[in-house]
């Protein structure tokens, strides 16, 4: 077959173990979505690559059981299949480690940790937030002079702490909230354990993250919700009753950067992150392709 009737995607194939130490590589699998004979229900544990644009197409896919999603078109490509197979082989370095497992993947100790995470603020209750996004956006003006990239910045910041506050100590076994109000003691104090808002930047690339100690989001949900908040639109979505309920922070979260992680380990802890890119213009960030990373590990 001539090199022109060659898909993206087989191109990348041909070359994306040359990406992927050669320790992992007989633990992680590659495969084209566009090939006939892929499932997304038969390879979860599979490294995916696409050139699919549409969000709606990408979210079936995560829907449909498959845990790492990367876009061949990407302006990250080589460090997503990095950070994918780093999650794979070891979904506890990304727990432990997120900043590293996806800026640094292959390199994930404490030390490269504390070196490349530049931010970090802990708190327990809504009452924290406030102060703890103060700090965020102080930073955050340190990296960029620009003040809608700091305020698209701070609004996921928001939404994360939002979501490690509000959500995390109130989801039952099924991920359903408990009937709380924002205005509660126990919301403002929190119930006793602690959440860390964090960010790191490594060659253009910023993450933003939060980890919680509840291990409670169920990732299946959140995708529908992402997915329902995009097909019906934002206004349709809209919860009048309070956060979360709808999903339109986590919508807002997926689609401000161009790669959305969720890791959790079952009553435990719960790691979610977004990768933004730095320098690059608002109009140019809204056409890149998104790459998704989901997985749930525990009972």
């Amino acid at each position: 077959m001539p090199r022109w009737c060659v898909r993206p995607t087989e191109v990348r194939l041909m070359s994306v173990d040359d990406l992927i130490p050669k320790q992992w590589r007989d633990r992680v699998k590659v495969v084209d979505l566009a090939s006939p004979s892929t499932s997304p229900q038969e390879g979860s544990a599979v490294l995916g690559l696409t050139d699919q644009t549409d969000d709606s197409s990408i979210l079936e896919h995560a829907i449909g059981g498959l845990q790492h999603i990367c876009q061949v078109n990407g302006v990250f490509f080589n460090q997503e299949v990095k950070a994918a197979a780093q999650i794979l082989v070891s979904p506890q370095d990304y727990l432990n480690f997120p900043v590293t497992a996806l800026l640094r993947p292959g390199f994930c100790s404490q030390e490269v940790e504390d070196e490349i995470c530049v931010f970090s603020r802990s708190f327990s209750g809504s009452g924290e937030k406030d102060q703890v996004l103060a700090d965020f956006v102080e930073w955050s003006q340190t990296i960029s002079k620009s003040g809608s990239f700091v305020d698209e910045i701070k609004s996921v910041a928001d939404e994360l702490v939002m979501n490690a506050v509000y959500n995390a100590p109130f989801l039952d076994s099924q991920g359903v909230r408990e009937d709380v109000s924002l205005e509660s003691d126990e919301v403002k104090s929190g119930r006793g354990r602690q959440a860390t808002l964090f960010a790191g930047v490594f060659e253009k690339q910023l993450v933003i993250g939060c980890r919680d100690d509840w291990g409670t989001l169920k990732v299946d949900r959140l995708l529908q919700r992402i997915k329902g908040t995009l097909d019906k639109g934002v206004a349709e979505n809209m919860n009048m009753e309070g956060r979360g309920g709808a999903g339109i922070g986590s919508y807002m979260i997926y689609n401000a950067g161009v790669s959305y992680y969720a890791g959790v380990d079952i009553g435990k802890r719960t790691v979610v992150c977004c990768k933004v890119p730095l320098g690059m213009s608002n109009r140019k960030r809204s056409e890149e392709p998104k790459n998704l990373h989901f997985f749930e590990i525990g009972e």
